[in-house]
Parts: structure tokens; sequence; C-alpha cells
């Protein structure tokens, strides 16, 4: 009764492929609305191979409170605890075991969707982004603001 979701821009022909030859994978390509498809998946799984861009594919699951099984990889730049509040893996054979291992315990998928919801409202709500980044544009005003001092005494 599973059924894998693959969301995302111009998904490849060997998924579309894959989505053809069995019905419980779905090929959505670009959404409207990500939270959609989120509100009833289990497991939120990023198996990113290749660095780049933002992670806030990891960041909307834990504020939405889905588990995040992920590779090294794709939760770079994001304050994870493998089995805390992430599960990594890196090979396709422990991705894979990870993934079914998520399905069975339904303990860890909450566990793990309440500790990343935990994360992400501690660490990455706009109140707290935008507060960092008002501190760091005061340091920085503060700075020229001396140097420019300095160079008329």
């Amino acid at each position: 009764g599973t059924h894998l979701w693959i969301v995302g821009r111009k998904p490849p022909a060997k998924i579309k492929a894959m989505a053809r030859a069995d019905e419980r994978i779905h090929v959505t390509g670009t959404v409207e609305d990500i939270r959609n498809y989120m509100e009833d998946a289990e497991v939120y799984i990023v198996p990113l191979r290749i660095g780049g861009g933002s992670r806030l594919k990891i960041l909307e699951a834990w504020a939405m409170k889905k588990p995040v099984i992920s590779t090294t990889v794709g939760a770079e730049g994001i304050d994870v605890t493998d089995g805390e509040n992430i599960v990594l893996a890196d090979t396709p054979e422990k991705f894979t075991e990870k993934v079914l291992v998520f399905f069975d315990i339904k303990a860890l998928r909450e566990k793990l969707g309440e500790k990343g919801q935990e994360m992400v409202l501690k660490k990455y709500d706009w109140r707290t982004i935008s507060k960092m980044h008002q501190e760091i544009w005061q340091m920085v005003y503060d700075k020229k603001r001396g140097s420019s001092l300095q160079q008329i005494s």
C-alpha cells in the first residue's frame, strides 16, 4: 500500500520511466504548493547526491513535523544530528534500509518529526533569522561608520 511521490521540477526521463512501469510511483514535475503533497507523507526523503542550492526541502518538512531521511550531501549546511532529528544514509542500500525502518517504527517517525520541528523553530524560524541578520547588518554599519569617522579625524 505504499506509494512514492517524486515531486519537483524537471524529473529525468529515467524517473518518469520508473513511474510508467510501477503504478505505486508517481512523478508530478513542478507543483504549485509542495505542502499539499507533504501533508499525507509518512516520510520525507532527500536522496541528493550532488550539492548545490539551499536545503529548504528539509526545513519545510521539519516545519510540517515530517521525519526526514537524507544523504549527507542533502543535509549540508543544516544543523542535523543523525538519529536525533534526521536519518542520514549515503549508499543506495543503506538509504533503502533506513526508509524501510521508518515505515516499521512509527515511534521513530514521530520522534524525528518532533525533533526536526523543534530545530526549525529554534534555529531557522524567520524571527530568529531576521534578528540574526539585523545584528550582522548593525555590526557592518557600525564598523563602516567607525572607519569613516577615523578617516575624518
